[in-house]
């Protein structure tokens, strides 16, 4: 399957911060892979995600609530 190698390597994009000097970045890399994911679910069918959403729903979701430069 095509979509279980990006979905591994996605939760890690989901949770990506870097410390650079007096602050941290990362937000464009966060946006972008909530923006995959997203893309994922328009581009594949529900039989195929079913079982990449158990793994990324949750890390989505924290991303949602708590990315401090989510709107």
């Amino acid at each position: 399957q095509l979509v279980a190698p990006r979905t591994q390597g996605q939760r890690s994009f989901l949770a990506f911060q870097k410390q650079q000097g007096s602050h941290s970045i990362g937000a464009h890399v966060r946006d972008a892979a909530c923006y995959v994911a997203w893309a994922f679910a328009r581009a594949y069918e529900p039989s195929v995600m079913a079982p990449h959403v158990v793994e990324l729903a949750p890390t989505l979701i924290i991303t949602a609530l708590f990315d401090r430069y989510g709107m």
